[in-house]
């Protein structure tokens, strides 16, 4: 095609629809130009290779009309040719199809519109004629289809029976179609396109997925079903405003109650709870919604008996007026667990008792124990000074050894139960740290004497005069330490170090002592459970090593008690160290001077006749005690109550040592009587009591 070819001829129809006339289009060119530059190029082309080829020819393009305005236009060409077959001439017919371009766009838009939603919705359109064929399928070229109907979505032979087309009543029908491992909702509209002959529209949905969920949800509700029974679960769902039960097997059976999917009056469902638990059951429900709600309650069952029940749930719904509609939650037969729980208060109850009155008879048997002990000790040891000849003196020694044995487990098992009883109490008050640890050293110095084991001590010459603090408490721990530190060792030394570190700006410091030996040490497994009742480093078939255990578990309970840590540092054969630090001390200003006594001197020689008062009601404590402290030196007089201490007492009595027990309550009154009688006030007055 000649672009360059002269227009012969534009129709007036023509210039009414385009605007051009034979003037505006002198050429071929001229037309071009008025082509849509985006059609241009394409619609030479295809008419260039059709008028070259001698061909006639249809196309659409779009024009721009001489106003401005684009319209669609459909060409309809006929080729000329002269006598050689060259093309001569070009004849043509154009028509606006704007309005029906629209329409085809709008149509396009909305079949893509349904097909988006069809996808969207897994859905499926076709339609079948009345030969079984698919004139239409809204995902597919229908020329794709070969066969029946029945044969692509069913894959049958024969027609399917669902199909309305074949019914007597052509009405829409709804079915499940299984295909292969599909799943299909199908629903078929029948459509009459003219006098017994119908078209059948079906809609196809993939529910496979919806199905899956649906079996995965049933057996999950069958597991939990399941669970439920195994662990006798009651399950309920209350509509307050339908007043409608729905509940499982398991709350049937823990009330007795059939009440799934009954209408019952709430009244009825509140009046069911015990009396005493109303207001916890009516608090519980003005909790915040979805907030979890769990409570123990009686309910009454269907027997009139009232069962103990766990409940946890929530409050599913308010009203507007933020008033509950829907309960939901589960509920537990605990009533064999609260009479458990109840026999075992009765049981505790009984071993409180029980407890108190071993405590009770500990307490009262401790003196009547401990006085026959003493005794025997006491009089061991006097006969001992006497009779030196063998084999006499060792059994003495075995009397002795073994009594003292024996005192020492009574000590520790009534030490331990005051302990465990809570009875341990800590009473503080102005204590001379340093002569309390000389006078620890003057208790063991016999028996480091007998060992050949020297007993050191090493303390700050800067140490308060006095520290707040339990001293009967700290002589326990003291005593209990080194006693064990000379049991456990066969030569060398015992240690007592100590000190006090004070802060510059108060009187509050940490007191921190020690006492090491150089005994047969821990083993490293065993430093935890050193600690523990009844556990002793020892061999079990050495029996050196006596004692009930207790010893360091009670020092622990006693340094625990005033605040302290206690630790231990040990080398297998080597020794053992233990160290105490007790924080928030009081101490006094003054710091002490070193004591000038030599406390390893032998005492026997400190006396000189000097007269004392023993004041004792009971006879074989007054012998043991004239015996022993007249071998000291002392004489000694003799009183048995309170009246005869303050008739007995002259000027020539130096010193009164009273049991306190010597007259129950009114042993106080005697040293009361003593301290106003201002030429004895001065006396001084060592009062014991036998350890309870």
């Amino acid at each position: 095609m000649d672009l360059a070819r002269s227009t012969i001829y534009i129709g007036e129809q023509g210039e009414r629809i385009l605007g051009y006339g034979i003037k505006d289009w002198p050429t071929m060119k001229d037309w071009s130009n008025a082509i849509l530059p985006k059609d241009r190029d394409k619609v030479i082309n295809y008419c260039f290779n059709m008028s070259l080829h001698g061909d006639d020819h249809t196309l659409e393009y779009r024009i721009v009309k001489k106003n401005g305005d684009i319209i669609w236009i459909k060409d309809i060409v006929k080729i000329i040719k002269d006598k050689r077959g060259n093309t001569k001439e070009l004849f043509g017919v154009m028509i606006n199809i704007t309005r029906s371009k629209q329409s085809e766009q709008n149509l396009t838009a909305l079949n893509s519109q349904l097909k988006y939603i069809l996808n969207a919705t897994n859905t499926v359109l076709s339609i079948v004629d009345n030969n079984c064929k698919i004139i239409f399928h809204s995902h597919n070229d229908t020329s794709l289809f070969t066969g029946k109907c029945y044969e692509h979505f069913a894959n049958r032979k024969s027609e399917c029976d669902n199909c309305p087309r074949l019914k007597q009543e052509k009405t829409k029908r709804t079915y499940i179609d299984k295909i292969k491992d599909k799943t299909f909702k199908v629903t078929a509209f029948p459509i009459e396109v003219d006098t017994n002959n119908w078209n059948v529209a079906e809609i196809r949905i993939d529910i496979s997925d919806r199905i899956s969920q649906e079996n995965e949800i049933i057996t999950l509700k069958e597991m939990l079903e399941f669970s439920m029974d195994a662990a006798n679960i009651g399950f309920f769902d209350y509509t307050i405003a339908k007043q409608r039960f729905t509940t499982n097997t398991v709350f049937k059976n823990i009330t007795g109650y059939d009440l799934d999917d009954n209408n019952i009056d709430l009244d009825w469902v509140i009046s069911r709870f015990h009396p005493d638990d109303i207001i916890t059951v009516k608090k519980a429900l003005t909790k915040e919604p979805k907030h979890k709600i769990d409570f123990e309650c009686r309910v009454l069952n269907s027997k009139n008996e009232y069962i103990w029940i766990n409940y946890a749930g929530q409050i599913a719904d308010f009203d507007y007026n933020n008033k509950p509609t829907k309960i939901s939650g589960v509920i537990k037969d605990v009533t064999a667990t609260k009479d458990l729980l109840y026999d075992l208060m009765l049981e505790r109850n009984r071993s409180l008792r029980a407890s108190a009155a071993k405590s009770t008879f500990l307490a009262n048997m401790s003196h009547e124990i401990r006085t026959p002990m003493n005794a025997i000790i006491g009089f061991t040891e006097l006969l001992s000074k006497h009779i030196i000849e063998q084999p006499f003196n060792g059994y003495l020694k075995a009397i002795k050894s073994s009594g003292k044995v024996l005192l020492d487990l009574i000590n520790d098992l009534l030490d331990f139960e005051k302990i465990e009883a809570g009875k341990m109490i800590i009473n503080k008050e102005n204590t001379d740290f340093k002569l309390l640890v000389n006078e620890i050293k003057q208790t063991f110095y016999l028996l480091a004497k007998e060992k050949q084991i020297e007993i050191l001590i090493n303390g700050s010459d800067y140490f308060p005069k006095s520290i707040q603090i339990d001293a009967l408490k700290l002589r326990q721990i003291l005593l209990n330490l080194v006693n064990n530190a000379l049991k456990f060792t066969d030569k060398g030394n015992v240690t007592i170090e100590y000190g006090f570190s004070i802060h510059e700006t108060s009187r509050v410091g940490i007191l921190s002592f020690s006492v090491s030996d150089t005994g047969i040490g821990v083993p490293n497994d065993k430093r935890k459970k050193i600690f523990e009742p009844f556990v002793q480093e020892k061999n079990a078939n050495d029996k050196r090593y006596h004692g009930t255990g207790l010893g360091l578990s009670i020092v622990q309970n006693l340094v625990h008690m005033m605040g302290g840590s206690i630790s231990l540092a040990s080398k297998l054969g080597k020794g053992s160290r233990f160290s105490i630090a007790i924080p928030n001390i009081e101490s006094s200003a003054i710091i002490a001077n070193k004591l000038e006594v030599d406390v390893n001197q032998d005492i026997n020689f400190l006396f000189n006749n000097e007269q004392i008062l023993i004041a004792d009601s009971i006879k074989s404590n007054r012998e043991i005690l004239v015996e022993i402290f007249k071998n000291l030196g002392f004489k000694c007089h003799i009183a048995t109550n309170g009246y005869e201490v303050i008739k007995k007492i002259t000027d020539e009595i130096e010193m009164v040592i009273m049991n306190l027990d010597i007259e129950e309550k009114y042993s106080y009154e005697t040293i009361n009587n003593i301290r106003k009688n201002k030429p004895l006030s001065s006396l001084p007055v060592t009062c014991c009591i036998w350890q309870k």
